[in-house]
């Protein structure tokens, strides 16, 4: 995944009266009124009824595919330099080759302002262009005089109180680490031009609105965001965009989370994850990175293994960190799910097994225990709300069978993951989980002190 980047140029940056003259030179550009509306409706709809965006996957789902839509837009090849994303330029001005040429006139004058500032040194390509709201925005990509590849946002300046177009201005600009992994999306800068009032003034506040790879959301996927407890679709718009939505720490305390996933078919499961940095175009690595397990589970990560490995990391007090989901049950009050904390590079903060009891917001973390020996079965428990003590067992990769019990009696056999809920009232002191092979070997037996839950 791409890294945080260095930056080349804000707007910020320019000195008094180095900006570029207004381009009243360039031909008028028509402005999308019905576009414009029906970006307003949606930012509007997002902002003020949040709990009524569709699970993801659902029937009511108003994502479409990334390329169904989209694909009727004109496009630009992709550049054939193997040093840039091979994405073709997208977006209703990309092909506006008198736009493109203003917007490359203005990455190519702006970054020589200031000393340090590189800007391109060979041919620019469009990744997209069009409008945000009512602001003009390209979208570029170009290799600078150090062979390093740039990806720049240039956008009209905000005139408030003119209804004229402001001049094109680099809003920034940003490093494309040789050898990462390509972004899933590329992310705008908001510069204006949606009526938004105060939302921005809320502590924390930002619009998002990113740029899907082309290819990132196959048949089947789609672009989802951290929304509280749960994860929820974001709509791709006729021009490749993504519907804008406000972010709030509420939603997500890590920052905009997005991920693609497969929703829709045999094997769903999370392809990327990303963390959107307010005010950069290039995302970061998401601050829980969930790894393969060396217990439990075969299926691929699902969204709600991402919520509860959030839910893992903030009991232990830590922010980020890697996490490997074992196993998880789905109970009336909730969902209860075994993962492992990986070691963080400090020895002093806290790492081991966890179980994780979710409902809504509402979310139990039990204290972490050592993992056991690799061929034995990990076991954990977590006393619900509801009086339920539920238990989840996960063996190794040649456990066929995983036999749970209580206080020495076997009270469940499934596969290699299973969970059991004993009622509320029934005593129990210790739980264990023993493992077998498909022949009947013995692999194994783990105990866990339930008595103080």
């Amino acid at each position: 995944m791409s890294e945080p980047v260095s930056v080349d140029l804000l707007v910020d940056d320019l000195p008094a009266g180095a900006g570029p003259p207004p381009l009243d030179e360039r031909p008028p550009r028509r402005r999308l009124g019905l576009v414009l509306a029906a970006v307003l409706a949606t930012v509007v709809g997002l902002l003020a009824w949040p709990d009524a965006s569709p699970a993801p996957g659902s029937a009511g789902d108003a994502a479409p595919a990334a390329g169904s839509e989209a694909a009727s837009l004109p496009e630009v090849p992709a550049p054939t330099d193997p040093r840039l994303l091979p994405w073709p330029g997208r977006g209703p001005l990309a092909t506006d080759a008198d736009f493109v040429a203003q917007a490359e006139q203005a990455w190519r004058t702006q970054a020589r302002v200031g000393s340090g500032r590189v800007g391109p040194a060979e041919a620019v390509a469009v990744l997209w262009a069009g409008y945000v709201g009512s602001t003009a925005t390209a979208l570029l990509q170009s290799v600078g005089d150090d062979d390093v590849v740039r990806i720049a946002q240039v956008s009209e300046a905000r005139r408030p109180q003119n209804v004229q177009a402001g001049p094109l201005v680099l809003q920034r600009a940003e490093t494309l680490s040789p050898g990462a992994r390509p972004p899933a999306v590329l992310a705008l800068v908001y510069t204006g031009g949606l009526q938004l009032g105060s939302m921005l003034e809320q502590p924390g506040a930002t619009l998002v609105q990113v740029l899907p790879a082309p290819g990132a959301l196959p048949e089947g996927s789609e672009l989802l965001r951290r929304e509280g407890a749960r994860f929820a679709a974001v709509g791709i718009q006729p021009d490749g965009l993504s519907q804008p939505w406000l972010h709030t720490p509420e939603l997500s305390p890590e920052g905009p989370v997005v991920l693609t996933a497969r929703t829709r078919g045999p094997e769903p499961g999370i392809d990327v994850s990303q963390l959107i940095v307010p005010g950069t175009l290039l995302p970061a690595p998401a601050p829980v990175q969930l790894v393969e397990p060396a217990w439990g589970r075969t299926r691929d990560d699902l969204p709600e293994d991402y919520i509860d490995a959030s839910a893992a990391l903030a009991g232990l007090g830590l922010a980020q960190g890697q996490v490997a989901v074992l196993g998880s049950t789905v109970l009336q009050d909730g969902r209860v799910t075994l993962l492992q904390v990986m070691p963080s590079p400090d020895p002093a903060l806290p790492s081991g097994v966890v179980t994780v009891h979710a409902r809504g917001v509402r979310q139990y973390v039990s204290p972490a225990q050592p993992p056991p020996a690799p061929e034995q079965v990990v076991v954990g428990a977590v006393r619900t709300p509801s009086g339920h003590l539920v238990v989840v067992a996960a063996g190794p990769p040649e456990a066929s069978t995983v036999v749970v019990s209580a206080d020495g009696e076997p009270v469940e056999v499934g596969p290699r993951v299973t969970a059991v809920s004993v009622e509320p009232g029934t005593p129990v002191a210790e739980v264990a989980g023993q493992g077998y092979q498909e022949d009947e070997t013995y692999l194994g037996r783990t105990a866990l002190d339930v008595s103080g839950l």
